[in-house]
């Protein structure tokens, strides 16, 4: 795996990454579509400044050093840190695939091993159980059930697991389920024979956007009585078994249970670890715990992001949402498939392979140009299944996102059924049903 890295990769697009993240899709049932969209504005932003970005060709796995060349122009946009745009020191690729930004000379920072931290053995190591067969899943909106099995029957494929969120705009009563949320999934899945994947929000906000709380409380303990309620409704309702995604997309900028910097990301960390410890006490519980960042934080800056894996104790199943995001050059689905989307999903292979988890992509999809996709991109659908199905990569579940909430009101963004990708649709049909 690591020499398809070694061969041909100099310097990928430096904003393609934190692209995938500003334009993440919105839940409209969790209140939270303004942040987001605000932040797909702001990445369109740095796109535009990043566009002088040029690719390097390199002969067999020796690495060019990361000074500029003669008319060649090596820079980025570290996001990775801060929710300011900061520019950064030249990036150089590593042995292992990974762009390594090096520290500012102000930092202080060193690292004597640029893949060290990435693809450390943890003290306790074991390989992931070899999976039988891909299970199969999408999210079409919230608690549509006839939605999955329309989509199911229109793609010709075997949905085994239903992908859905908790409110995250209504407070604590939203998450604990004592506002009836947990209820509301109940009506709607519990006997629909569906596997849930539930995202799970840590800090939800009020109706007005502001957070009901912080990392650094819930590492404390402060919010333990929440989730043991959760788990307790969950179980009551025949849901016990499910996927839960807590705080999904932590490593982004527009969720209240954001871990920036390394004091967040160790207080996610522990807040992970008591969630976990709290719902796992409850009878009957058999939850399935999903650490869920982006792909894109195995992109340029996945030397950070095991600062906030909770412990191989605590987790299941590493996930992964990826977008089929078009953000500057090369803008072919082949190069973006080549440079971004591959040495994303390979680097967290390594991760997930290192601490003996399976991989999951729970989230997944096209979408249309104007929303900066490639569109109608067949060549992305057939390799992420490809890629997904591949026994040696340890895929548990994938879910198609077909929701329309990125845009007020709902849009044909990234619905596979919805006109705009009929090669992708066959495409889908054919690999996956």
């Amino acid at each position: 795996m690591g020499s398809q890295f070694d061969v041909g990769l100099a310097t990928e697009l430096m904003c393609d990454d934190m692209a995938t993240k500003q334009g993440a899709v919105g839940r409209a049932h969790s209140r939270l579509h303004d942040v987001r969209v605000s932040g797909r504005r702001h990445a369109q932003l740095l796109a535009a400044l990043s566009a002088a970005v040029m690719l390097l060709p390199l002969v067999g796995s020796s690495f060019a050093a990361a000074a500029p060349l003669s008319g060649q122009l090596v820079s980025g946009v570290n996001h990775s840190r801060s929710t300011t745009p900061a520019l950064t020191p030249p990036v150089a690729p590593t042995k292992c695939g990974v762009r390594h930004s090096a520290p500012s000379p102000s930092s202080g920072a060193t690292h004597s091993s640029p893949c060290s931290s990435l693809l450390a053995t943890p003290s306790v190591r074991s390989r992931p159980p070899v999976i039988a067969s891909l299970k199969q899943g999408v999210y079409v909106g919230p608690l549509d059930p006839t939605g999955v099995v329309s989509f199911a029957r229109l793609t010709n494929t075997k949905v085994t697991i239903a992908s859905d969120f908790l409110p995250g705009a209504e407070g604590w009563n939203g998450v604990d389920g004592a506002n009836g949320s947990v209820q509301w999934v109940a009506n709607a899945w519990k006997s629909s024979g569906y596997t849930l994947s539930l995202g799970v929000p840590m800090i939800p906000t009020d109706s007005s956007g502001h957070p009901q709380g912080t990392l650094a409380q819930g590492a404390a303990g402060a919010y333990n009585s929440y989730f043991t309620q959760l788990a307790n409704r969950l179980v009551a309702i025949g849901e016990g078994n499910a996927y839960l995604r807590l705080g999904w997309e932590f490593d982004g900028t527009w969720y209240a249970w954001q871990a920036q910097g390394p004091t967040a990301e160790a207080a996610y960390a522990a807040y992970y670890r008591n969630v976990v410890i709290s719902m796992r006490s409850v009878p009957g519980a058999a939850f399935k715990f999903v650490w869920n960042p982006d792909a894109s934080a195995f992109g340029f800056h996945p030397l950070w992001v095991g600062s906030a894996y909770p412990g191989n104790a605590y987790v299941d199943v590493i996930g992964l949402e990826l977008y089929d995001w078009n953000w500057g050059p090369p803008e072919t689905p082949q190069a973006a498939w080549k440079y971004t989307f591959f040495p994303q999903l390979s680097n967290a292979l390594r991760f997930a392979r290192s601490r003996g988890k399976p991989l999951a992509l729970s989230e997944w999809g096209v979408v249309i140009p104007s929303s900066h996709g490639f569109g109608d991109d067949p060549y992305f659908i057939t390799h992420m299944i490809a890629w997904m199905k591949s026994p040696r990569h340890d895929v548990t579940y994938e879910s198609y996102f077909n929701g329309n909430t990125l845009l007020p009101g709902g849009s044909p963004d990234l619905n596979l059924l919805g006109g705009n990708f009929p090669r992708s649709l066959s495409a889908f049909a054919a690999s996956l049903g």
